[in-house]
């Protein structure tokens, strides 16, 4: 047995020795990824880089478009509404600032083209509900159509329906800061929430009485029945409150330019109302 024992370890080792003699297979290929420099992206004006305002969904502006980056490579025409009102030159990994483009109160629709079509990018549709934004995030109570907006970091993000003050006591507009909240009990006249509203130069110091609160009964909800305040479904103010920071800006007015009754959903203009 001891003169094959050789033998045998050779012939096992045998397979061995012809797979270390193939050679390795060849990697998988990956795609190289597409990198433009400045200057080649000056030489090349048509590369494919996606064009691409930055805009969030349903975001909401003033009177004018701005501060808004776009991106892209080569010429390309800005379109608001359909309509060519800037156009300028993009470097790759170079975001341009458009200048302040006036908007009047109502829905837009911006899109980014290069010219004769070759590229062009998504339509962006946001809003200008016809008043300044106080801050990033605030809450705008539209008293003619009993509906209060949430604005949340520049985006529409919630709509509520609302009932506002009698003839005899109206809801005072203006500028206003949520200054305290409180959970109200089951019974209270105030529904199961109450957000006290100030005056900005008496913010947290003198309560004028006013609030935006729940209510217990529901179907005052749409039409002119408070003392002043602004009521809200129990359901709604619930929501809201949690969602809704001391110091958050509150602004009233008797009637804003637009009418926007969902998310998402063209603004209708004050003619359009009538």
């Amino acid at each position: 047995m001891r003169l094959y024992l050789p033998l045998l370890a050779l012939l096992s080792l045998a397979p061995i020795a012809q797979a270390q003699n193939l050679p390795a297979p060849l990697p998988a290929l990956a795609p190289e990824p597409l990198n433009i420099s400045a200057e080649t992206a000056q030489t090349r004006p048509n590369t494919a880089v996606a064009l691409q305002a930055h805009l969030s969904p349903h975001q909401v502006f003033g009177s004018k478009l701005t501060p808004v980056l776009i991106s892209g490579n080569g010429e390309v025409q800005v379109l608001l509404n359909g309509k060519v009102v800037h156009t300028t030159t993009l470097t790759a990994g170079q975001p341009h600032l458009l200048p302040a483009l006036p908007l009047g109160p109502g829905q837009h629709r911006l899109q980014l083209r290069q010219p004769q079509g070759a590229q062009q990018s998504p339509v962006y549709a946001f809003y200008s509900l016809g008043i300044e934004p106080p801050d990033h995030t605030y809450l705008i109570v539209d008293k003619y159509n009993f509906t209060l907006y949430e604005v949340k970091h520049q985006r529409l993000a919630h709509i509520y329906p609302i009932a506002t003050g009698r003839p005899r006591t109206p809801t005072q507009p203006g500028l206003w800061l949520v200054g305290q909240k409180e959970h109200m009990p089951a019974t209270s006249d105030w529904g199961a929430r109450r957000m006290k509203i100030f005056r900005e130069h008496q913010y947290q110091s003198h309560w004028s009485g006013y609030a935006i609160h729940g209510t217990n009964r529901p179907t005052s909800i749409g039409s002119e029945a408070s003392h002043g305040c602004v009521r809200m479904f129990n359901e709604d103010v619930s929501k809201l409150f949690e969602r809704t920071a001391l110091g958050t800006p509150v602004v009233i007015v008797e009637k804003l330019k637009v009418y926007v009754d969902k998310v998402g959903a063209p603004a209708r203009k004050d003619e359009d109302q009538q």
